[in-house]
């Protein structure tokens, strides 16, 4: 009876520890490798070793991601960056970031639009939730009537028919549907006008915080577990969407295609995957605030989830703390082999006020030292061998007293160390015959090898003894085991050179994200961004020192016949030839920009509109002589360049840009291929 209540007792156990809680992760569109992370999380089973059974919900069109977590008929959801609006009224927690960057943009034919502006008046299919699209076409001055904005049909057929002039897009999928249809397309992103929203975004509701806060942050770290192992094995997770999720009937190219511009959007060498920053949140509050979805001053308490914001990479501050631990311990350790030497000293000068008041009687020297854990002997200086050691040396290093007496004394050293303790005795022998006693005692480190072949860190007190005529003749050592403090020692240092390189590490990641943060990734120059940070405070120092500035703007002549004819490629290599053109001989101070497409803006402090016209006069002509090479095809351009300058035609950034623009456009209109600088007709115009 009492073996079956026993075997019913240990099945009830089996079968609660088995058991897993169910939970639902609503997907913001049907399986791809957009939701990779997820996949491998399952497949690898780090929901499972969470205790968890996660179930994956794919969506639809017409699927409101956060009205299903909100509803409760998920715990879980992939949402974007519009939790910030969704805040206001429910109460969403965002979890993680997986994309530091989102992955929407515009997509138009590049045979009838060449740059963002050609959209004034046409048809664009914008998918709901686009906020970031909308922003970015208010920003330069598309807002309003001045477009026509349709549903989304979701698939990039209206654009190839030409029906609209543009769609929302992310550019993890349409522009692989595009290149495989041999369709040219212009890719227009909301960055190039500073608005940087975050990507798929984790979330839940604070009702699965308050209620399951163990599930919720084992759900997460599993998760992000499963994103870490999907992104270092792309290969293998694809053969694993093919296999599994393949509801969209999506083949390995688009999957590969897919998983490298996520890469490149979620830069998880870079960026901790799930990192989530409260100033981006700021910025994309912001942007909504400017949109009319946010009031001013919209507070975003509780927004964040505050167990997954780190300020840095989130392996720093465990190694931080354990190096701190480390360091701490070590140095404890130390402190305690100090406190031990200074011990073995006085044991040791114990040892010989025992000697000397029992007149070195035979037995209470043995009952001492043979009882001892370190080992204790006595060296004769003439013959160089040992006259006794204690039966502690086995242990030490395996050799028997008979063994070790029967050596050299050298034998019991490393070479190293065995020229190190000779030094030192003939050091100590020198000073003791020039009267300096205190070079009686020292303590020296050495390494002592083992019957087993190990080398044994070891450290040695030793005291010359002197005979009958105070000569010294032998000297007494004790020597300790310090295998283990030596080991500590390394341990610490090891523990501190990676802190100091993990620091490093932190170091190089921020100076290249922020390089990242003000730089045109085609042309290395400035970008956009940068130049609206920049040019307000240099036009304030103008002001201030009573000194010139010009501002040169500068557009590629029929820069769309050049991409039409030769293709994207040829036309981005244009674009890093002029790039090239317009940094060489800049001085320490100019401000070059790549302000979008093909256009660039170039502020010279301290140079007056005389100089800058011929500054802007020797790009046209370096422009015009030079032949750009891009494989077989030989491509030349030329330039045309409008010029502003403070305080003649503005004091601010906007009228100059304006002015310089004017000055761009009348270039345009007189034939191209000219430097045109602001007149002041044009001038009394604008204002």
């Amino acid at each position: 009876m009492r073996l079956r209540i026993l075997i019913l007792l240990c099945c009830c156990l089996a079968t609660s520890a088995m058991a897993t809680e169910q939970v639902r992760l609503q997907l913001k569109w049907r399986h791809q490798f957009q939701f990779a992370g997820y996949y491998a999380a399952e497949e690898k089973g780090y929901y499972r070793e969470a205790g968890l059974d996660v179930k994956l919900i794919e969506a639809t069109p017409d699927t409101d991601v956060v009205a299903e977590v909100v509803a409760g008929r998920a715990e879980f959801g992939v949402g974007t960056s519009e939790l910030v609006v969704a805040r206001q009224q429910f109460p969403v927690v965002a979890l993680a970031v997986i994309m530091q960057h989102s992955p929407q943009v515009l997509l138009a034919h590049a045979t009838k639009v060449s740059s963002l502006h050609d959209l004034a008046g046409k048809k664009l299919m914008i998918e709901p939730h686009a906020s970031e699209l909308i922003a970015y076409l208010r920003a330069e001055g598309l807002g309003g009537d001045k477009i026509q904005i349709v549903p989304h049909s979701f698939s990039p057929q209206a654009l190839i028919r030409g029906e609209v002039a543009g769609i929302s897009a992310y550019s993890t999928t349409e522009p692989y549907q595009l290149r495989k249809a041999r369709i040219p397309f212009l890719s227009l992103n909301p960055r190039a006008s500073g608005i940087d929203f975050y990507g798929d975004n984790l979330f839940t509701v604070e009702r699965e915080l308050e209620s399951k806060p163990a599930r919720a942050q084992a759900f997460l770290a599993a998760s992000l577990r499963g994103w870490e192992y999907a992104m270092g094995h792309p290969d293998e997770i694809i053969k694993l969407i093919l296999t599994r999720y393949n509801s969209q009937g999506l083949d390995a190219d688009f999957l590969h295609f897919e998983a490298a511009e996520m890469a490149r959007l979620m830069q998880p060498e870079l960026v901790q995957i799930g990192q989530m920053n409260p100033g981006r949140w700021g910025h994309i509050a912001e942007t909504f605030t400017s949109l009319g979805m946010l009031p001013a001053g919209t507070v975003l308490d509780g927004l964040i989830y505050k167990r997954a914001t780190p300020a840095l990479p989130g392996w720093v501050l465990p190694s931080a703390i354990g190096g701190g631990i480390l360091v701490t311990v070590f140095g404890l350790l130390a402190t305690l082999s100090i406190g031990l030497s200074r011990s073995l000293r006085k044991e040791v000068g114990q040892h010989q006020e025992a000697l000397h008041k029992l007149g070195e009687s035979e037995s209470h020297y043995r009952l001492l030292a043979e009882n001892a854990h370190d080992v204790i002997w006595v060296m004769d200086l003439a013959s160089n061998r040992f006259t006794y050691i204690s039966p502690s040396v086995e242990r030490l290093r395996g050799y028997t007293v008979e063994e070790v007496v029967a050596q050299d004394v050298g034998a019991a050293l490393t070479p190293e160390s065995r020229l190190i303790v000779q030094q030192r005795v003939t050091e100590s022998l020198t000073r003791i015959a020039a009267g300096d006693l205190s070079a009686r005692s020292s303590i020296s480190e050495v390494q002592q090898p083992h019957r087993d072949g190990r080398l044994i860190d070891t450290e040695v007190v030793t005291n010359f003894m002197f005979d009958e005529q105070g000569r010294p003749d032998r000297i007494l050592g004790v020597t300790r085991d310090i295998t283990e403090r030596k080991r500590a020692e390394n341990a610490e240092r090891e523990a501190a050179r990676l802190l100091e390189q993990q620091l490093t590490e932190i170091t190089e990641l921020q100076t290249r994200l922020k390089e990242q943060a003000i730089r045109d990734p085609l042309t290395g120059l400035y970008n956009r961004r940068y130049l609206d940070e920049t040019l307000p405070r240099e036009l304030s120092r103008a002001k201030r020192e009573g000194y010139a500035l010009s501002l040169i703007m500068v557009d590629i002549d029929h820069f769309k016949h050049v991409n039409d004819t030769y293709g994207h490629p040829a036309g981005d290599e244009v674009i890093r030839v002029l790039a090239r053109i317009l940094s060489d001989g800049a001085r320490e101070g100019d401000i070059a920009c790549r302000y979008g497409g093909e256009e660039f803006v170039v502020a010279l402090p301290r140079m007056d509109l005389d100089a800058a016209m011929v500054r802007a006069e020797k790009w046209r002509l370096a422009s015009a002589d030079f032949t750009v090479t891009h494989g077989e095809l030989v491509i030349r351009f030329t330039l045309s360049a409008g010029i502003a300058a403070f305080p003649a035609h503005g004091a601010n950034m906007d009228t100059l840009v304006h002015c310089a623009d004017v000055a761009l456009y009348r270039s345009k209109n007189e034939g191209r291929n000219r430097v045109t600088s602001h007149q002041a007709k044009e001038h009394s115009d604008a204002d």
